[in-house]
């Protein structure tokens, strides 16, 4: 049975379902933030047609630098208010920081952030993913570039 994170990922995959579905499997490296604290990383789906390595988002990337300050940040959180949301997951959470993905990037080939189509994503942070060389695109990009390899491949 498929096992999906998220609608978002179960969403994706309904409109794209050539992709392959990797979010169960760790990247076989261990990465290490600014502090040099080791962590793993995983995708959400890999796509035979553009080889590209999709981590699906449906909501800004956040800027915690480090796993240790998004620990910081979250505990912070919890004991304040004793509990954390969904959007303080998102916005603190280290999966969901640009510097983890950015990190991510520079080692696996053809790794890209694709975002929900209506995910409201500040002029600041696409400026700063574009500053740390990451690939991302929205969903209907993806589209296009899924169409523009078809149309190479059949030439």
């Amino acid at each position: 049975m498929i096992k999906y994170d998220s609608d978002i990922e179960q969403n994706f995959h309904l409109q794209f379902p050539f992709l392959e579905l990797v979010n169960d499997t760790f990247f076989d490296k261990t990465f290490r933030d600014t502090e040099n604290t080791p962590f793993k990383a995983k995708a959400d789906f890999t796509c035979p047609i553009t080889g590209l390595v999709i981590e699906l988002k449906g909501y800004q990337l956040n800027n915690i630098k480090t796993k240790s300050a998004s620990n910081n940040r979250q505990l912070n959180i919890t004991n304040f208010k004793g509990w954390l949301t969904p959007k303080d997951l998102l916005e603190t959470g280290f999966n969901h920081s640009l510097y983890k993905h950015s990190i991510v990037s520079k080692e696996i080939p053809n790794y890209a952030i694709v975002f929900k189509d209506d995910t409201k994503i500040s002029s600041t942070s696409k400026n700063k993913m574009v500053k740390e060389n990451i690939n991302f695109m929205f969903a209907k990009d993806y589209q296009t570039l899924i169409n523009q390899s078809l149309v190479n491949y059949i030439k």
